[in-house]
């Protein structure tokens, strides 16, 4: 199961505590989540020289959710009009 995703404001929190150099569970504790939700957003989100920018890396997640989902029956006409029949028949 999925938890919530960061907020900017969780984000923002994270890179002063960072630059305060406080502690990944730290931090995590601070926040309410689990350490390695710490982690994993650090990850994808440090630059290469190390540093950890909460606007940018909110960038990136928005363009992450905005990707549009492509459903099932949408790229299978077969499996659209397969149950679309069955549909009509119940």
């Amino acid at each position: 199961m999925r938890g919530q995703p960061l907020t900017l404001y969780e984000r923002e929190k994270i890179e002063l505590f960072i630059r305060g150099k406080w502690s990944l569970r730290k931090i995590a504790k601070n926040l309410h989540r689990d350490h390695s939700v710490i982690v994993r957003e650090l990850s994808r989100n440090t630059d290469r020289s190390g540093i950890y920018r909460a606007a940018s890396a909110q960038l990136k997640a928005d363009k992450r959710h905005r990707r549009p989902y492509r459903k099932k029956l949408d790229l299978d006409e077969d499996l659209r009009n397969y149950v679309v029949s069955k549909l009509m028949i119940g």
